[in-house]
C-alpha cells in the first residue's frame, strides 16, 4: 500500500489532510495499512527538541491512531516512542485524533474501547505539568459517558485547564471573564474531582492552586471552593473532611500546606462540625506547621473541655513558636477559670514548661500563672536548678576521602552506557564525570574506531542534539562527538568551567591526533585529590611513551596532588626527568605550596592569585566568578573560600552552604577567608543553609581547623547580623561539638551586638542561648557592655535576658 494516497500525505508531511484520507478508506484498508505504518514509525528520527514537531511524525501519529483496532494499541502508539507528540507550537492534535479515531462515524468505536483508552491515557506521565492528549480524553468521556479518571495527572491538568481562562482553540484566542466559582460550577468534573485536590502531594503544577492576594472568589481557588460548598454545589462536609485529612497527613511542600490551610479557613465550618474532628485538630495543634497549629488552636478554643485543654498544653507549651505558646498560656488560664478542679494539673504543666523554656519573659509569665492558680493547700513548685555543667565532648572523627576504583573489564559499550547515565544526572556529579572523561580518553587511544561505533549506537540522540546545538558544550559530549566525527555548527563557547577547559584541550589533541593514553588529573579519591604515588606513576608512563601532557591537564593534576610525607614517593618523583616530573617533585618538596602560581596556565594563575578587592571587574572570565567545584582544587580550600566570600561581598549573593560543607572537608589550610564564609553561612536566612554551615563548622572542629578568634572576628564583620539566626546555628553547633567550643565565639561576639542593643533583631534569643551555654560550660567573668544593659529598668525581654546571663557569669 505504499502507493496509497495516505502514505503520499505522510511522505509530504501533510498531516492536516490525514483525517479526510482515513475517512475515504474502508475499515479493511485501514487495517491493512498498519504494518507499513509501523515501518514508517520506525524510520522516524528520535524525538528531540529540534525534531518533535516534524510534520511527517504528526502524520504518522494521526494515521496510526485511525488504523489501529484496539485501545491498548492506540494508547501505546500515542504515549510511547517516536509518535508521542502531545502538541506542537500553534496546534494540538486532539481534534484531529478524534476525527481519525471515528473515521467511519460516531459509532466506529464502542464505549468499552473509549473507556479503556481514557484509562490508559489518564494513567500516563505528565509532560511539562500537563497530561498528554487531555482534550482528547475529555471528548471521549463526553461521548462515552465513562467514569471520570481521578489520577494525579488528570486532576492536575484539569485544574490548569479549569483555571486557565485563556482558550487557544478559538480564532482569535478568547478570555473567559466569568468568576472562577461560576466556571467551576459549570464544570462536569468538579464534583468527582474536587476532593482529589487535597490528596495530591508535591506534584509539579500544584502551585496553580494558590489563592489570589485579593482573596477574591473570581480568582482564588480556596474562596471559590468555599463559595461552591456554601451554595450546595459541593458537599461541604466531604470537602471539610478531605482538607482536614490532607493537613493531618502532613505531607507535601509548603505551597500544598498553604493551599489546604487557606481552603480550611475559607470553609469556616461550625463549632459543631469541628467537634466531630476534635482529635484531628488536636494533632494539628501538637504537630502541625506553625500556621496550621495556630488555626487549630483557634478552632479548638470553642470545642475542647477544660481538662483536655490542660492535657494538650503540656506539649503545646514546649513548641518553639512563642506566639503560639503565649496564646496557649492565655487559653490555659481561661480553662482553669472555667473549671477550678483542673488547677493542680495545670500548675504541673506550667512548671514543666517553665523549666524547659529559655525565654525569660515567658518564664515570668508562667510564674504569674502558677501563683494565680496554685491551690491554697499546695506548695509552689520550685524552679529547676538550671542546666548542669556539661563534660567535654570529643569531636567527631574527621571525614576520610574514599578511594575511587574504576570498573573492571571496561568496554566501549560500557562507556556509552555511562554517558547516558551522566546525561540523565544533568552533569552534576564531579567524580563520576571526571572518571568518565578518563575512560573516554583511554578507549579513544586504544581503539578509536571501536569506541566511535559504540558511541554512535549508544548515544545517537545525544550526538544528534550536539550537531544542532546553539552553544558549544565542550564537555564529555563534545569529546565523544569528536571521537565520532560529528561536526559542531555553533560559535564560541558560553561556558568557562574547568571541565569545559579540559574538554577543549582534549578536543584539540584529538583533532591533531596528539597521543593521549590517559589523563594525569583524574582523581583517585572522592574529594578530588590525586595520590602522589599515583601521579608519579602516571608521569613516569608518559615519559616512557614520550608523550607531552596537555598544559591544563598537567596544571590540574599538580593542583590536585595531596601532600605526601613518604620519602620513597618524593624520591621517585625526584627521579623523573621530564618538565612535568620536575614540577611534581618541587610541589611535593614544598608540601603542596606553590612558589610561583603564575607558572600555571590560565585560569589557574588568576584563581590562585585570589580575587583581590571586592570592587571592580572580576579577573576571571566566568558567569559564576569562580568556575570550578570543590573537587577541582581540593588542596586549596582557602582559595575557594576567598572567591566565595568575594562573590558574597561583591554581588550580595548567597553563600552556597552545601558547597561550603564540601570545601571544609578538603585537605589544606583553612584561614581567614574560610572563617569569613562560615560566618556568612551561619547568618543566612534559610534554615537549611544554616544547617549546612553548622555541618561545615563541625567538620572543621573534627579536623582541628576551627579558630574561635577568627570566627568571632568574621562574625563581627557581618554587614547585617541577625542574632536570631546566629543563635539558631550556634545552638545546633553546641549540640554537635560541645558548649566549650561555642562559648568563646559567643562571648567574643556579644560585646559588639550589645553596643547596638535593640537594633539587632533577635538579640534576646542570642542572650538566652548564651545563658544556657555559659551555665553548661561553667563560664565566668565579664562581657563588655553586659552590665550596662542589665542595669536598665526590666521592662523588655532584652534586659531580663541580660540579667540572667550576668547572674550566671557572676556564679
Amino acid at each position: 500500500m505504499s502507493d496509497h494516497p495516505l502514505f503520499t500525505l505522510i511522505d509530504n508531511g501533510d498531516y492536516r489532510a490525514v483525517p479526510d484520507a482515513l475517512a475515504a478508506m474502508t475499515a479493511a484498508e485501514r487495517r491493512a495499512a498498519v504494518p507499513e505504518l509501523k515501518a514508517a514509525r520506525a524510520s522516524l528520527s528520535r524525538v528531540t527538541l529540534w525534531t518533535y514537531d516534524d510534520p511527517r511524525r504528526i502524520a504518522v501519529q494521526l494515521a496510526g491512531a485511525g488504523c489501529l483496532a484496539t485501545a491498548p494499541a492506540v494508547a501505546e502508539w500515542l504515549l510511547k516512542g517516536k509518535t508521542r507528540v502531545p502538541s506542537i507550537p500553534g496546534w494540538r492534535p486532539d481534534a484531529a485524533l478524534i476525527a481519525c479515531l471515528f473515521a467511519d462515524g460516531p459509532d466506529t468505536r464502542d464505549t468499552g474501547f473509549q473507556a479503556e483508552l481514557v484509562r490508559r491515557i489518564a494513567d500516563g506521565r505528565l509532560d511539562e505539568g500537563e497530561l498528554p492528549y487531555y482534550h482528547l480524553v475529555v471528548e471521549l468521556i463526553r461521548r462515552s459517558g465513562c467514569p471520570v479518571p481521578a489520577t494525579d495527572a488528570f486532576v492536575l491538568t484539569w485544574v490548569r485547564e479549569a483555571a486557565g481562562r485563556y482558550n487557544i482553540d478559538t480564532t482569535p484566542p478568547t478570555w473567559d471573564e466569568r468568576p472562577l466559582a461560576v466556571i467551576l460550577a459549570d464544570d462536569p468534573f468538579l464534583r468527582p474531582l474536587a476532593h482529589r485536590l487535597f490528596e495530591i502531594d508535591g506534584v509539579r503544577g500544584y502551585s496553580s492552586l494558590s489563592p489570589s492576594p485579593r482573596d477574591d472568589p473570581d480568582y482564588s481557588w480556596p474562596a471559590a471552593l468555599a463559595a461552591l460548598a456554601a451554595d450546595g454545589t459541593l458537599d461541604a462536609g466531604r470537602l471539610h473532611d478531605a482538607v482536614l485529612a490532607s493537613l493531618v497527613r502532613g505531607t507535601g511542600a509548603a505551597a500544598d500546606v498553604r493551599f489546604r490551610l487557606w481552603t480550611l479557613e475559607k470553609l469556616a465550618p461550625s463549632a459543631e462540625e469541628c467537634a466531630k474532628y476534635e482529635d484531628d485538630y488536636v494533632r494539628l495543634l501538637l504537630d502541625g506547621p506553625s500556621t496550621v497549629a495556630a488555626h487549630a488552636q483557634q478552632v479548638l478554643g470553642g470545642v475542647l473541655a477544660p481538662a483536655r485543654v490542660v492535657e494538650v498544653s503540656r506539649d503545646v507549651l514546649l513548641r518553639p513558636e512563642k506566639k503560639l505558646v503565649r496564646a496557649q498560656l492565655a487559653w490555659l488560664g481561661r480553662a482553669v477559670g472555667q473549671d477550678p478542679a483542673t488547677a493542680g494539673a495545670a500548675v504541673e504543666a506550667l512548671a514543666e514548661a517553665r523549666d524547659a523554656l529559655e525565654d525569660a519573659a515567658l518564664r515570668e509569665r508562667i510564674d504569674r500563672l502558677i501563683a494565680r492558680h496554685l491551690p491554697r493547700s499546695a506548695e509552689a513548685p520550685a524552679p529547676s536548678a538550671g542546666p548542669e555543667r556539661e563534660p567535654d565532648i570529643a569531636p567527631p572523627p574527621p571525614p576520610e576521602a574514599a578511594r575511587l576504583e574504576g570498573p573492571e573489564d571496561d568496554t566501549p559499550e560500557d562507556v556509552a552506557a555511562a554517558l547516558r547515565v551522566w546525561w540523565r544526572r544533568h552533569q552534576d556529579d564531579g567524580p563520576f564525570e571526571d572518571a568518565l572523561l578518563d575512560r573516554l580518553v583511554r578507549h579513544a587511544h586504544r581503539d578509536h574506531e571501536g569506541l566511535a561505533d559504540a558511541l554512535r549506537a549508544g548515544i545517537a540522540d545525544h550526538l544528534d542534539w550536539f550537531s544542532q546545538a546553539g552553544h558549544e558544550p565542550w564537555n564529555l559530549l563534545g569529546v565523544a562527538a569528536v571521537v565520532c566525527g560529528v561536526r559542531y555548527p555553533g560559535g564560541p563557547s558560553i561556558y568557562d568551567t574547568l571541565m569545559e577547559m579540559r574538554g577543549r584541550e582534549l578536543v584539540g589533541r584529538l583533532q591533531r591526533s596528539a597521543p593521549t593514553p590517559f589523563l594525569l588529573a583524574t582523581a583517585t579519591h572522592d574529594n578530588g585529590t590525586v595520590a602522589a604515588a599515583e601521579l608519579v606513576a602516571r608521569i613516569a608512563e608518559y615519559e616512557r611513551l614520550e608523550v607531552e601532557p596537555g598544559p591544563v591537564d598537567l596544571a590540574q593534576a599538580l593542583l590536585r596532588v595531596a601532600p605526601e610525607d613518604d620519602p620513597g614517593v618524593r624520591e621517585a618523583a625526584g627521579a623523573l626527568a621530564s618538565s612535568a616530573g620536575r614540577r611534581l617533585a618541587d610541589r611535593l618538596r614544598t608540601g603542596g605550596r606553590d612558589t610561583d602560581p603564575a607558572a600555571y596556565p590560565e585560569p589557574f594563575a588568576a584563581l590562585l592569585a585570589g580575587p583581590g578587592p571586592t570592587e571592580g571587574r572580576s579577573p576571571v572570565e566566568a558567569p559564576s566568578v569562580f568556575p570550578c567545584g570543590p573537587e577541582d582544587l581540593p588542596c586549596d580550600p582557602e582559595v575557594q573560600a576567598d572567591w566565595a566570600w568575594y562573590r558574597v561581598r561583591r554581588s550580595g549573593a548567597r553563600v552556597d552552604c552545601r558547597r561550603l560543607e564540601r570545601v571544609a572537608a578538603l585537605p589544606g589550610i583553612k584561614g581567614e577567608a574560610m572563617h569569613r564564609v562560615l560566618a556568612e553561612g551561619l547568618n543566612e536566612d534559610r534554615r537549611e543553609d544554616r544547617t549546612a554551615a553548622v555541618d561545615a563548622l563541625v567538620v572543621m572542629v573534627s579536623r582541628g581547623e576551627l579558630d574561635s578568634a577568627r570566627l568571632t572576628a568574621a562574625l563581627d564583620e557581618l554587614r547585617v547580623p541577625v542574632a536570631s539566626r546566629l543563635a539558631s546555628g550556634l545552638r545546633d553547633a553546641s549540640a554537635a561539638v560541645g558548649v566549650r567550643v561555642v562559648w568563646p565565639v559567643l562571648s567574643g561576639l556579644l560585646p559588639r551586638l550589645l553596643e547596638s542593643g535593640a537594633r539587632i533583631h533577635g538579640l534576646s534569643d542570642l542572650l538566652a542561648l548564651a545563658t544556657d551555654i555559659a551555665a553548661r560550660a561553667g563560664a565566668c567573668g565579664e562581657i563588655p557592655g553586659l552590665a550596662e544593659v542589665a542595669s536598665r529598668p526590666p521592662k523588655s525581654r532584652l534586659v531580663k535576658e541580660a540579667r540572667r546571663l550576668r547572674d550566671v557569669l557572676d556564679g
